[in-house]
C-alpha cells in the first residue's frame, strides 16, 4: 500500500458537521475527523474578530488597550470639580492675602490707619470672600475648603504671642505701676483694633448675605481672643495690677495708708475717694474690654477685697451689727454713700 501525505484543512467558521479532511485519493467524513482529532488534537487557529465588535479606532497613547474612553458626562463632571476647586483656591488666596496681619508696631499712632484700608479692597475681594464663606452654594464641587474664621483666629493667636506679648513682657522693667498698667492696656487696645478690623470685613459680608447672623461668630471670636490674652498677658501685669487695685479700694473705703501706721480710723467720704471710685470703675472697664478680667483677675480682685474688708471691719466697724458690715462696704465702693 502506497503511503499518503495527510493535509489538514480547517473547518469554515460558519460551517457545520459536513466539514471534511481531504487526503490524496480518500475523503474523511466528519465522524472520521473526530477520531482523527482525538488522536492528533484540534488545529488551534485564531478566529476572526466578530462582526459585533465596535470599531474604536487606534488606542490613544497612555490608554489601556480594550478600555473604552470615558463618556462626555464623566469628563464634564470631572471638569466641574476642577473648576470649582480652582475657583475656591484662588478666592482663598485673595482673601487671606488681604487679611494677613501686618507687623505690630511698638508705638502706633492713634490716628494711623489700620491695614488693610477699605479703599484698597475692590469687588474681587468681596466676591472671593463670598466663595470662602459659602462654598456649598458658590463652589459646591470643591472638595478641599477651610473655615476663614478659624484661620483668622489662628493667625491672631500666633500674631499676639509672637509680636504683641514680647512688648508687654518688656514693660516689667517700668518702675511706676500706674504707667506700666496704662501702657499695657494701650498696647492691648491697639492689638484689639487691628484684630477686629480684619474681622469686620468678614462680619460685613456675612450680614450682607444673611442679615443679622454675624453676632454668634463675633461673640465666639471675642471669647477666643480674650482667652488668649487672659492666659498670657495677665502675668507680666499682675504685680502692677495688684498695687493699683489695692490703692483704689483702700482710698474708696477710707483705709489709712501704710505711711500712717498709727492711724486707726476710717476716713470719711471725700472728693478724693469719689475720684478713686470713678477711676477704679474705669480701670475695670478698660481691663474687661481688652480681655484682662478673666479668672486670674477675679482671684486677684477677690483677695484684695477680702483683705480690705477685713481691715475695714477691724478698724471702723467695731460695735456695729454684723450684717451691716458688707452693706456699708458695698455702698462706699459702688454707690458713693456714707455708712
Amino acid at each position: 500500500m502506497a503511503s499518503a501525505t495527510l493535509r489538514i484543512i480547517p473547518s469554515s467558521p460558519h460551517g457545520g458537521g459536513g466539514t471534511i479532511v481531504k487526503m490524496p485519493g480518500r475523503t474523511i467524513t466528519a465522524s472520521q475527523r473526530r477520531v482523527f482529532d482525538s488522536v492528533f488534537g484540534t488545529a488551534r487557529i485564531s478566529q476572526p474578530t466578530p462582526l459585533a465588535t465596535p470599531a474604536t479606532g487606534f488606542t490613544p497613547s497612555g490608554q489601556v488597550f480594550g478600555v473604552l474612553p470615558p463618556s462626555r458626562s464623566v469628563s464634564s463632571l470631572v471638569s466641574n470639580h476642577v473648576d470649582d476647586q480652582v475657583r475656591w483656591d484662588r478666592s482663598w488666596h485673595i482673601v487671606t492675602r488681604h487679611l494677613h496681619l501686618p507687623v505690630f508696631p511698638e508705638n502706633r499712632g492713634v490716628l494711623e490707619p489700620l491695614q488693610p484700608e477699605r479703599e484698597s479692597l475692590g469687588n474681587p475681594f468681596f466676591h472671593a470672600l463670598e466663595d470662602i464663606l459659602y462654598p456649598q452654594a458658590c463652589v459646591p464641587l470643591a472638595r478641599q475648603t477651610e473655615d476663614i474664621i478659624a484661620w483668622h483666629t489662628s493667625q491672631v493667636r500666633q500674631h499676639f504671642l509672637q509680636q504683641v506679648l514680647p512688648i508687654i513682657l518688656r514693660l516689667r522693667n517700668q518702675p511706676d505701676p500706674g504707667a506700666l498698667l496704662l501702657r499695657g492696656i494701650k498696647i492691648l487696645e491697639t492689638a484689639h483694633r487691628q484684630y477686629l478690623h480684619g474681622l469686620s470685613f468678614i462680619k460685613e459680608q456675612i450680614d450682607t448675605s444673611a442679615p443679622e447672623t454675624s453676632q454668634p461668630v463675633i461673640a465666639k471670636f471675642r471669647r477666643d481672643l480674650h482667652a488668649i490674652i487672659s492666659n498670657s498677658a495677665i502675668d507680666p501685669l499682675s504685680g502692677a495690677l495688684k498695687k493699683i487695685l489695692k490703692w483704689h479700694v483702700s482710698m474708696i473705703l477710707g483705709l489709712p495708708s501704710k505711711d500712717e501706721p498709727n492711724n486707726h480710723h476710717i476716713a470719711a467720704e471725700s472728693q478724693e475717694s469719689e475720684k478713686a471710685r470713678r477711676e477704679m470703675l474705669g480701670l475695670v472697664e478698660s481691663l474687661n474690654n481688652v480681655g484682662l478680667t478673666g479668672e486670674r483677675f477675679q482671684v486677684i480682685f477677690a483677695e484684695i477685697m477680702n483683705d480690705s474688708m477685713t481691715e475695714y471691719v477691724h478698724r471702723g466697724c467695731k460695735g456695729f451689727w454684723l450684717v451691716y458690715f458688707p452693706i456699708c462696704i458695698f455702698r462706699r465702693l459702688w454707690h458713693n454713700q456714707n455708712c
